[in-house]
């Protein structure tokens, strides 16, 4: 069905941006039943397969128990139950994979870095108040 959804809008052909193609009702329902779903479902299984739990006591990266604390509070103020498995299941992956790989840690040191340089710069929009959607997060 969604396949030919894409065959027959051509959303390529149209000079709209990506968010107006996938806030679309078509595409929105095609993003999130075909791709988000199962990659949902892929990450919460997948931290289910980690040899071990990252915590506090077995991290030893300094970075990777920066990061840890960062989730903490993040987590903290999430309050949607499904978003809250799936982005504590990409901790634990995250973590799990700085601590067990020199050039996973390379990489995301690599972006932490050049975001900094943006912000620095002016250049990387933050949130500029809450959540903008309801039910997500509660600000602690």
């Amino acid at each position: 069905m969604y396949q030919k959804i894409c065959e027959d809008l051509n959303l390529d052909a149209y000079p709209y941006s990506l968010k107006d193609k996938v806030l679309n009702s078509l595409w929105f329902n095609h993003v999130v039943d075909v791709v988000k779903a199962p990659l949902m479902k892929a990450i919460i299984l997948a931290a289910k397969l980690l040899p071990a739990k990252p915590t506090k006591q077995n991290c030893h990266q300094h970075n990777t128990r920066v990061l840890d604390g960062i989730f903490e509070r993040f987590l903290e103020g999430l309050i949607n139950p499904r978003l809250h498995e799936l982005y504590e299941a990409s901790r634990d992956i995250i973590l799990f994979e700085m601590e067990h790989d020199v050039v996973e840690m390379f990489v995301l040191n690599y972006f932490a870095e050049e975001i900094a340089k943006e912000i620095a710069k002016g250049n990387w929009q933050l949130n500029d108040g809450g959540c903008p959607q309801k039910g997500i997060w509660e600000e602690k």
